[in-house]
């Protein structure tokens, strides 16, 4: 028999807006767990799959749980959603290692509106909830725990490994899976990736559809799910990538004027620092701090820096020259 289960990355709800948003964050991220339930109605799933971070914080007010759980119950005309939905427990739902008792996304579990399981074998997928110890469990063979077609996980998998934190990564070419098992699609990590390696296994990160800082990568990609048709068998008949109607480009979210501003504010930061960093070479070695601060206001006008960037950059100075023993002028 054919299934289709849709793959739903990080969403982060939270009733609190960041600073770097211009619209309502909360609202924007409703709409996208709304958007994912019409999706599934429209392409007849059987299944969705939340691949954890449903909420950006582990206890959540009022307005996130309740607007979440509103959803999740039924559709806008009372009628139960035709499918039953999943979670991948996500290191900010429990932060880290709380008990979903005291969270958010328990309260959504406790009600029904939300399935936790490990294993559910009419769907073929297992699901590898996090906890501190998930990653190295998953090196050492976590994923060979059922014969799984499917695993749903909340890790910090990568299809390539990137040298500047490879001790916190898993390489998804050195995960050890059960024979039985096709593919590996899990959240955490929120930019898309995907890679088939040389046994023919499948990776697959949809990206999260939440969008809380303004990163490189937020502020370029598209928001997509995952639809996955397959059957029990291994086969997999299709692979989709679906857009969601309620998320906006990147320039309708984000301050981007302002955003630019401060990234030029802080490239100016950095000059000052280098130059607070070399005031012991010689050529400062006799001037008076006074004469130091005028030619660091000179210098900041000359860039047209801002008031506040050349203020910090005085600040430094003057406390790098009050640590200078008298030897040193």
């Amino acid at each position: 028999m054919k299934l289709n289960v849709l793959f739903v990355g990080d969403n982060h709800i939270s009733a609190k807006t960041p600073v770097n948003r211009k619209d309502n964050y909360l609202e924007a991220t409703l709409n996208k767990l709304k958007d994912c339930l019409e999706l599934g109605i429209k392409h007849k799933v059987n299944a969705v799959v939340l691949l954890g971070d449903v909420f950006d914080v582990r206890e959540e007010g009022p307005l996130a749980r309740n607007g979440a759980l509103n959803i999740l119950k039924s559709q806008e005309d009372g009628t139960k959603w035709p499918f039953p939905i999943y979670v991948v427990v996500g290191n900010h739902d429990i932060q880290s290692s709380f008990s979903l008792d005291k969270s958010s996304l328990g309260t959504l579990i406790n009600a029904g509106v939300l399935l936790k399981e490990d294993y559910v074998e009419e769907l073929g997928i297992a699901f590898a909830h996090f906890d501190p110890e998930l990653d190295d469990n998953i090196k050492n063979g976590m994923l060979k725990n059922y014969p799984a077609m499917i695993w749903a996980c909340h890790a910090s998998i990568v299809d390539v490994l990137d040298s500047r934190f490879a001790d916190k990564l898993v390489l998804f070419d050195d995960i050890p899976l059960h024979k039985d098992t096709k593919m590996v699609i899990s959240g955490h990590i929120h930019h898309p990736m995907s890679k088939i390696r040389n046994d023919g296994a499948i990776f697959v990160n949809p990206g999260a559809i939440g969008r809380y800082s303004a990163s490189k990568d937020n502020l370029s990609r598209d928001i997509k799910v995952y639809l996955l048709s397959y059957d029990l068998d291994g086969t997999i008949y299709k692979q989709d990538y679906l857009y969601l109607p309620s998320a906006k480009h990147y320039s309708e979210v984000f301050k981007i004027e302002e955003i630019n501003n401060v990234k030029e504010q802080k490239k100016e930061v950095q000059e000052f620092t280098k130059i607070v960093n070399s005031i012991r070479a010689d050529n400062w070695a006799c001037t008076v701090i006074d004469d130091k601060i005028l030619s660091f206001r000179a210098f900041g006008e000359n860039k047209n820096a801002e008031k506040e960037v050349i203020d910090v950059a005085v600040e430094e100075l003057t406390i790098v020259n009050s640590d200078l023993k008298l030897e040193d002028i």
